[in-house]
């Protein structure tokens, strides 16, 4: 797959995916991951989420807790793999709409001032910070998810922009209550595909 800008008749911003018949892992895909072995002297564990494919999940997500091989975690996908490096993994999921980002926080429950939030810095227009500010207040109220407004959010009405935070927020309530039904190697959420997110911003 292939994207490109046009500007007065020349091409900018060329932009590949490659095509495969097998979903190739991208960041921002959760799955049902499965342990295969931890290495303790480099504090990770090596998580199989898609048959025969193994991602890096530091112990540092699991507070250093070594889990036993075979343990079963909801993981997405935070670096895609390089070359001979594994993809890097972890089990605090976040789903990143147009306006919103939407995550896990570490600790479930946890007041909402500990948990990631915020109004996206390159909105500078302090009279829109605080309109924005008092919108994510208000959503954070709503479920222990994180909520950061992000900069495509600047002068759009509320009303849009909760209702992106509803979609995300069910999507992300399902994903946690029933992933940990699924089989191993599934593949709970898909990522937008990489010309969205370049339109996005």
């Amino acid at each position: 797959q292939t994207m490109f800008f046009l500007d007065n008749q020349k091409a900018y911003d060329i932009l590949a995916e490659p095509v495969s018949q097998k979903k190739i892992p991208a960041v921002g895909d959760i799955y049902v991951g499965k342990v295969k072995n931890v290495v303790k002297n480099i504090n990770a564990a090596f998580v199989e989420f898609q048959k025969g494919v193994i991602g890096y999940l530091p112990l540092s997500e699991l507070d250093f807790k070594a889990p036993a091989s075979g343990t079963e975690f909801i993981v997405q996908v935070r670096k895609a793999a390089v070359k001979t490096k594994q993809a890097v993994l972890t089990i605090y999921p976040e789903l990143v709409g147009q306006y919103v980002v939407l995550s896990i926080p570490k600790n479930q429950g946890e007041h909402p001032e500990k948990r990631s939030q915020g109004v996206s810095r390159k909105i500078e227009k302090e009279s829109e910070r605080q309109r924005l500010k008092e919108i994510q207040k208000e959503l954070s109220t709503k479920r222990d998810y994180g909520v950061v407004i992000r900069t495509n959010a600047e002068n759009i009405p509320a009303e849009t922009i909760e209702k992106e935070y509803e979609e995300l927020a069910t999507a992300l309530d399902l994903i946690m209550n029933h992933g940990s039904q699924r089989t191993p190697f599934s593949l709970l959420y898909e990522d937008i595909p990489f010309y969205e997110k370049y339109i996005q911003g």
